[in-house]
């Protein structure tokens, strides 16, 4: 079946769901760390979660902003989040009530690859941020690499099991080949955002595989031997 925004979201519901409980044990929390250190430095008033979870970032970000809010479309998750704070709402985040120019900061932490259509998120994140204030998104997959060494993926996918789950792969719509944070930035950039700044990072824990290429990064220099990327946006 051809997937499209709404099997896509629905695929996201199920498995988040589904998946509720245990889905914690699977955050690695360096991630998390380096998460802390944007929030950190842009502190403020008002914080959004898109994607929000279980809450993790969210209390996180308690620490350095005064009001927190979370949206999710994964009602059993935010029973879990609710445990953080209050301010949590069941929604699709290319689509949510909040009024325009509220927020300082919305984090969007490994949330843009189980979109089906990412341009509708950031023209939403740009309508809710105030002047100046910070879109966050980070833990995405690097189309670049992908591309390079999607051979290796399959390999450790078939080896560890992993996406045979059919639920899965439709939910990580992007995971299978990644996206493209440069044309992510050109996106920003069309929808009004001033600057827009790319980062790329490696697992928490890297395998012999990944450590080889770490190693030889450090003369090649080539972003394609990253994993993951990130972007730190302002309005």
């Amino acid at each position: 079946m051809k997937e499209n925004y709404e099997s896509v979201l629905k695929a996201n519901i199920e498995f988040h769901n589904l998946h509720a409980r245990e889905y914690d044990r699977n955050i690695m929390g360096g991630h998390f760390k380096r998460a802390e250190k944007i929030f950190e430095k842009y502190k403020g008033d008002r914080f959004l979660d898109f994607g929000c979870g279980t809450g993790k970032q969210l209390k996180i970000a308690q620490k350095y902003f005064d009001e927190v809010y979370g949206i999710d479309c994964s009602s059993r998750m935010l029973d879990i989040a609710k445990k953080e704070t209050p301010n949590v709402v069941l929604g699709d985040i290319a689509n949510t009530s909040y009024q325009s120019n509220y927020f300082d900061f919305i984090n969007c932490f490994s949330v843009l690859h189980h979109l089906y259509e990412v341009n509708p998120v950031i023209e939403e994140a740009y309508r809710l941020l105030k002047p100046n204030g910070i879109f966050y998104t980070d833990n995405d997959p690097n189309q670049s690499f992908y591309k390079l060494f999607g051979w290796w993926l399959k390999i450790r996918r078939f080896f560890t099991g992993g996406y045979k789950d059919e639920l899965k792969k439709i939910a990580e719509y992007h995971q299978k080949n990644g996206i493209d944070p440069e044309y992510l930035k050109k996106q920003f950039i069309r929808i009004g955002f001033k600057k827009a700044e790319i980062n790329y990072s490696y697992p928490e824990k890297p395998d012999l595989f990944t450590k080889i290429l770490i190693f030889l990064n450090k003369f090649l220099k080539s972003n394609s031997f990253y994993y993951y990327f990130s972007i730190i946006a302002q309005k």
